[in-house]
């Protein structure tokens, strides 16, 4: 694995999940420390509709673990078992791989991995593979990496703007617009990572 990847696209994501107060180096960050305001911000902990949450990881999703007794180290592995090493992000291009990385955090392997296929003409089926991967090598032959994040983010925005807008949804209780909320918060992390990127 190339962990200088890794931790340049996980460095990205943290400034995502927790914001500007997102320091590598900072004491609380490391530990995991949250007895403290400062120790809070650090983290990026917070309590809501997904329970204890901290460095982006909600207890809602993870039963299994106690988030609160999470570390910087703990949660960075957790997000390379469960989300790098499973998205196939390792072995795309530096920029799609970022990108593509936070859209697996933040929306699902599947939804990320059927999202990315549309973009560059694989079989939409979340399985990013063999076939998807060998579609992503062919396309790069006359496509950069510039380009195809460009397309992918552009994508994203596409996407969040649909189902942030979709009252129409039978699965949708009462047909309201449960997502609307988010689309802000959303781009917005869209255009961070470009800005970030230099897409």
């Amino acid at each position: 694995m190339n962990t200088f990847k890794f931790k340049n696209a996980q460095n990205i994501l943290m400034r995502m999940e927790i914001g500007d107060h997102y320091d590598p180096n900072n004491a609380f960050y490391v530990s995991g420390n949250v007895s403290s305001s400062t120790g809070k911000k650090a983290c990026g902990w917070c309590i809501d509709n997904g329970g204890e949450t901290k460095y982006g990881i909600a207890q809602k999703f993870w039963p299994r673990i106690s988030v609160r007794d999470l570390n910087a180290a703990a949660a960075e592995e957790l997000y390379m078992k469960e989300y790098w090493i499973p998205s196939q992000a390792e072995i795309m291009p530096d920029r799609l791989a970022v990108c593509y990385y936070d859209a697996v955090v933040n929306m699902g392997i599947s939804a990320a991995g059927k999202l990315l296929q549309r973009v560059i003409g694989a079989k939409a089926d979340g399985e990013v593979g063999p076939k998807t991967i060998q579609k992503l090598q062919e396309l790069l032959k006359t496509k950069t990496d510039i380009e195809l994040s460009k397309s992918f983010q552009n994508a994203r925005i596409s996407f969040y703007h649909l189902i942030a807008h979709d009252k129409d949804d039978p699965n949708t209780p009462q047909n309201e617009d449960i997502h609307g909320q988010y689309e802000r918060g959303w781009l917005n992390r869209i255009n961070k990572i470009n800005k970030l990127l230099l897409l």
